[in-house]
This record gives structure tokens, C-alpha cells and sequence, in this order.
């Protein structure tokens, strides 16, 4: 957390915004709930892509 000197002496804190997350870490989530998605339909072949397109918009707070 940074501090910085105001102008009457004061110290006023930043605060840090909402860290940012990691594209390694977001494609990882991505992969597992697009898998768990794959499991639930009964590990039926030829649905990866909708399975990764719905997880990552979930992910992504989107709505469809």
C-alpha cells in the first residue's frame, strides 16, 4: 500500500484497486469449468467449444 504526503502533512493511503487476475490463471479456471461442464453432459464428444465459450462467459460475468 503507498502512501503519499498531503498537502497540510497529512499521509492518506491508497488503496489498491481489485487485483488483476492473471491470463494463466483465467485460462486454468476457464479449462476446469469448461471440463466440469464436459463431465455433467455425460463426456459426449464435439462440445468442447460451447463447453469453453459458456465457461468463459461465465467467468466473465457476461450474460448470454
Amino acid at each position: 500500500m503507498k502512501t503519499k504526503k498531503a498537502s497540510k502533512g497529512l499521509l492518506v493511503k491508497k488503496t489498491a484497486e481489485s487485483p488483476e487476475v492473471q491470463p494463466e490463471a483465467l485460462n486454468e479456471e476457464i479449462k476446469f469449468k469448461a471440463f466440469l461442464k464436459f463431465e455433467n453432459s455425460g463426456r459426449l464428444d464435439g462440445n468442447d467449444l460451447i463447453h469453453w465459450y459458456e465457461a468463459e462467459i461465465e467467468l466473465s460475468g457476461k450474460k448470454i
